[in-house]
């Protein structure tokens, strides 16, 4: 059974690998006899089913992704708009853009505090909020794309299963398993 597969624009979730075909029926039509046969919505061929199997962890990795930004009241879209404008307060203030990115990224990394960023970009007062929050938007793009690195080698282990690996591969928990180990921390 697998848990869960994305074919084509359909998502199956706990659908059998294998299905019973009837083979012979009384004489009001009934099945008396069966035959186990390939589910037929499932690719039989391994390269095939690890399309669908790599198409399923893409469609996953979306909706996990936007699930937690969701669970801490956020939207790509407007954090990347609002990162873009807080670039733009601190450009009118002399502090270039770079300055701002390389500045959240050594505070990510942890070879910074904030409050040292924010020392070495003189950054007054009034910003010191501002900058606080382009370090937040910055993890969350951090985390978001870590989650997208963990996807790549999770399509890198089906590439390397057979098929009857592949059959037995619970994807869904196979990316809840991997995307636990990568917290999103606002």
């Amino acid at each position: 059974m697998l848990a869960l597969i994305k074919i084509e624009d359909f998502i199956y979730e706990n659908i059998p690998t294998v299905v019973s075909v009837p083979t012979k029926f009384d004489e009001n039509g009934t099945p008396v006899a069966f035959e186990e046969k390939p589910n037929p919505l499932i690719p039989s061929d391994a390269e095939e089913l690890k399309n669908a199997l790599k198409d399923t962890i893409s469609w996953f990795t979306d909706r996990y992704i936007q699930s937690q930004l969701n669970n801490i009241d956020e939207e790509l879209s407007d954090l990347i708009s609002e990162k873009s404008y807080l670039e733009g307060v601190f450009a009118s203030q002399g502090i270039s853009p770079e300055q701002v990115r390389n500045e959240t990224v050594l505070v990510i990394l942890g070879k910074k505090t904030v409050d040292q960023a924010i020392a070495d970009l003189s950054i007054p007062d009034n910003l010191k909020k501002d900058f606080e929050r382009a370090v937040e938007i910055a993890r969350i793009i951090a985390w978001k794309e870590a989650i997208w690195k963990a996807e790549e080698k999770l399509e890198s282990q089906i590439d390397s299963m057979s098929l009857e690996q592949l059959l037995q591969l619970n994807v869904k928990k196979m990316c809840e398993t991997a995307y636990a180990e990568i917290p999103l921390e606002v």
